[in-house]
C-alpha cells in the first residue's frame, strides 16, 4: 500500500492525484469569530474545487453536485486554465490539469489545515503550474482565494496568453432544486448588475417560488 508523504508546510501530499481512487472533502468552513463561513466542496479531479457557497448548498456560488457526479465534472464545469504558449517558434494550446493534457505531467495535491494546493510539473513545456486555494477568516464577508502561479522551468523565455476562471457563476437567490429540476426556466430570473465598475452582483430579479406572492431579492 502506497503511504503519502508530508511536505515542510505539514500538509499531506498526494502524488499523482487525478490517478487516485476518488474521494471528496470539505475546506473546514471556519472562519474565525468575525469571519462568514464558506463551504468548500473538492475532490481529486480537475482543479480540485467542485462547488461553493455561502449557508448551505441552496445558497451556492458554484452549483453543488453530489460526490459521484463531481468527479466526473469537477474536470469542465469547475475552476480551468488555457494557454496560449509559444516557445521559440512553436505555438501550442495547452490546459494545466485537465485529465485529456499531458499524460507526462507529475500532478500532486497538497492538503492543509485550510487550504489545498495542486501542483503540475511539466518538463516537456518547461513548466511548472501551481493552484492554491483557501477561505477567507476573520472579515466581515465570506471568499474562496484561489492564486494562478506560473513558473517557467525552461532554458528559454516563453512567451503565454491566459485565459482562468470559471465557466459559469450562479446567482444568489438561486437554491439548488431549482438548479436540478428547472435550470432553463431559473435563467431568465437572473441578471448582474454593477458590472460596468468591474465589481459585479450576480442575482436573481425576483423570488422564482412557486407562490402567489412574488417578493424582490
Amino acid at each position: 500500500m502506497k503511504s503519502f508523504p508530508f511536505d515542510a508546510s505539514g500538509r499531506y501530499i498526494i502524488e499523482d492525484y487525478a490517478g487516485q481512487r476518488p474521494f471528496s472533502s470539505f475546506l473546514p468552513g471556519v472562519a474565525g469569530p468575525m469571519g462568514i463561513p464558506m463551504w468548500v466542496f473538492y475532490v481529486n479531479r480537475g482543479q480540485g474545487i467542485s462547488s461553493f457557497g455561502i449557508e448551505s448548498k441552496d445558497s451556492p456560488i458554484l452549483e453543488f453536485q453530489p460526490a459521484n457526479k463531481a468527479y466526473r465534472l469537477a474536470a469542465t464545469t469547475g475552476f480551468r486554465t488555457f494557454l496560449k504558449i509559444q516557445p521559440g517558434e512553436r505555438m501550442l494550446f495547452y490546459e494545466p490539469f485537465a485529465p485529456w493534457s499531458a499524460v507526462s505531467s507529475q500532478r500532486d495535491m497538497h492538503i492543509g489545515l485550510n487550504e489545498l494546493t495542486l501542483v503540475e510539473r511539466n518538463p516537456e513545456l518547461g513548466l511548472t503550474t501551481s493552484v492554491l486555494y483557501f477561505t477567507l477568516v476573520n472579515e466581515p464577508l465570506a471568499g474562496l482565494v484561489r492564486k494562478l502561479t506560473l513558473h517557467n522551468t525552461g532554458e528559454g523565455p516563453t512567451d503565454l496568453e491566459i485565459l482562468d476562471g470559471l465557466p459559469r457563476l450562479i446567482p444568489y437567490g438561486t437554491d439548488n432544486g431549482a438548479l436540478k429540476h428547472i435550470s432553463r426556466t431559473i435563467e431568465a430570473w437572473m441578471k448582474v448588475e454593477n458590472e460596468q465598475q468591474g465589481i459585479p452582483f450576480y442575482r436573481l430579479k425576483a423570488s422564482a417560488a412557486d407562490h402567489a406572492q412574488v417578493s424582490p431579492v
